[in-house]
């Protein structure tokens, strides 16, 4: 599925497991080469989870972070429609939120003001009916 923010386009993948349903981002952030091995920036990506929403490294095969993703779940046995829209906007508004800062430290930039507060980015969803 397609969503567009005011910020950015996510990709999103919505996943009934065995036990689990998970909604994660395809795509959300990759990592230049040089920063791979950096495990400052790895630490830092890890510890900017917020609620519901994880951020989740995606390692190349040596070990290095080749890309980001935002990921959030929950057991899916009687699961609601309501629970299932509050873990799909989790990831969106964890994801919005945090895309200019990580954009910035993975690109060794200087980090940008934060949003004002009382201002959603992510006002102006845009779903899309694409699957990816």
């Amino acid at each position: 599925m397609r969503v567009e923010t005011g910020l950015m386009k996510l990709f999103l993948e919505l996943v009934a497991g065995p036990s689990l349903f998970w909604v994660r981002t395809s795509g959300y952030l990759d990592v230049p080469t040089a920063k791979r091995n950096d495990w400052d920036l790895i630490r830092l990506l890890l510890g900017s989870d917020s609620g519901l929403a994880k951020f989740r490294p995606v390692l190349d095969r040596s070990g290095g972070l080749n890309a980001v993703e935002v990921t959030a779940c929950m057991p899916h046995e009687c699961l609601t429609t309501t629970q299932i829209q509050v873990l799909v906007r989790a990831v969106i508004e964890s994801a919005v939120w945090n895309a200019p800062r990580f954009q910035a430290l993975v690109n060794s930039l200087a980090e940008p003001p934060e949003l004002p507060r009382g201002q959603d980015p992510s006002l102006g969803l845009l779903w899309s009916n694409d699957l990816v």
